[in-house]
């Protein structure tokens, strides 16, 4: 009995702790449905997919979403009590190939920037969003060709 009270003093002397271990159901929807769920980083694993039940303590928890067509989403969600909290999915931008090659001689050596960033060496492939893109091929005692180029 002693111990018993000597306990239930403890625990009145620090709430927050069992406060804090207490676990709530949280309901994670997306819109589309069927997204993968991930609590805190994609590392941790998929803890579900859209509608996912999870439980978590109160406080902040990162969630991401992660859905094939749709750019993945990471929110920050506060947990105070059991909760629904609905994410909107935004689907990626459409993407292009940018394929460029020479029509004759030696590639060898031949460098392509796209808006200042290395693009590899010809013959070479891009995945690009669309939007106007001023593309640099480079060789070595050869004139610099540029051009811009609208990737619809």
């Amino acid at each position: 009995m002693r111990k018993l009270i000597l306990m239930s003093l403890l625990m009145a002397m620090l709430p927050g702790r069992a406060e804090a271990a207490r676990k709530y159901r949280v309901y994670i929807k997306s819109n589309p449905p069927g997204a993968s769920v991930y609590v805190g980083s994609m590392e941790n694993g998929i803890r579900g997919t859209t509608r996912a039940r999870l439980s978590l303590t109160r406080g902040a928890h990162t969630i991401i979403l992660e859905l094939a067509g749709y750019q993945t989403t990471a929110k920050v969600i506060q947990v105070q009590r059991s909760s629904t909290f609905t994410f909107t999915l935004q689907k990626e931008p459409p993407k292009a190939i940018l394929s460029l090659a020479l029509s004759s001689g030696d590639a060898a050596g031949t460098a392509v920037t796209i808006n200042g960033q290395p693009g590899g060496n010809l013959p070479s492939q891009s995945t690009l969003a669309p939007g106007r893109y001023l593309v640099e091929v480079a060789k070595e005692d050869h004139e610099t060709w540029r051009q811009w180029v609208d990737v619809a």
